[in-house]
């Protein structure tokens, strides 16, 4: 069985003919697992359960929650992997978007391999379990809980992880979109941090162990509220 097969995908939009179609477009690409819940109430009850491997969320529900609201259900529950589903003219909910640290999402209208590509690169994202590099000659296989940060410099990174540092020609962007957002947060414009790897914030610093790392001032609010502080 293919690991398409495997998923088991959650889709909460309050449309039903919006939810229907992206229904039909996953199935079309092997995926059987597939939920559709179109009130907020009953979305809120699924999400704390968890146990999804992608949910695909309406960031426009009904009053009672609006997606952003339902994202931080996620975010402080199950953790699961998430992507919005939003319009085009939708920019200040897209906003808010970045607010929880996330800016995931596909577009209404959305079209089918559009759909597909988005979701399967979610997937893969959120079985990977090690970053691939170049090291050198070599390929390097670093699990991801074992990297604690990473510094940007134009188009080379540094990888720093529990026994070596990595110089490789990356760009901050390529890590972003190759790790797990769940465990990673951009905290300046030239360092992403392991969140579980800070032990706390002093000031305009996060401390990882002996080391003082800057963080934005736009990023102080969403460190803490992914540290559970």
């Amino acid at each position: 069985m293919s690991a398409l097969e495997d998923a088991t995908i959650l889709i909460v939009e309050d449309e039903i003919i919006i939810a229907e179609l992206l229904r039909d477009i996953l199935e079309k690409i092997g995926i059987k697992k597939i939920k559709m819940i179109h009130e907020s109430d009953e979305a809120k009850s699924a999400l704390s359960e968890g146990s999804f491997d992608l949910v695909l969320l309406d960031m426009r529900m009904d009053e009672d929650l609006t997606g952003i609201e339902l994202a931080n259900v996620i975010l402080e529950g199950s953790g699961d992997p998430f992507m919005f589903i939003t319009a085009h003219s939708d920019q200040a909910t897209l906003t808010k978007a970045l607010e929880v640290g996330h800016v995931s999402y596909i577009t209404k209208p959305f079209r089918a391999p559009d759909v597909i590509a988005a979701v399967q690169l979610a997937l893969t994202k959120s079985h990977e379990k090690e970053l691939v590099i170049k090291d050198g000659w070599s390929i390097v296989r670093l699990p991801f809980d074992s990297i604690i940060f990473v510094k940007g410099e134009g188009n080379y990174i540094h990888i720093q992880t529990d026994s070596k540092r990595y110089l490789v020609r990356y760009t901050l962007d390529w890590f972003v979109n190759s790790s797990p957002s769940s465990m990673f947060m951009r905290i300046h414009r030239k360092w992403i941090v392991n969140i579980d790897r800070v032990k706390k914030i002093e000031g305009k610093n996060c401390i990882i162990g002996e080391i003082s790392l800057p963080v934005s001032r736009n990023r102080i609010a969403e460190l803490r509220n992914s540290m559970g502080i």
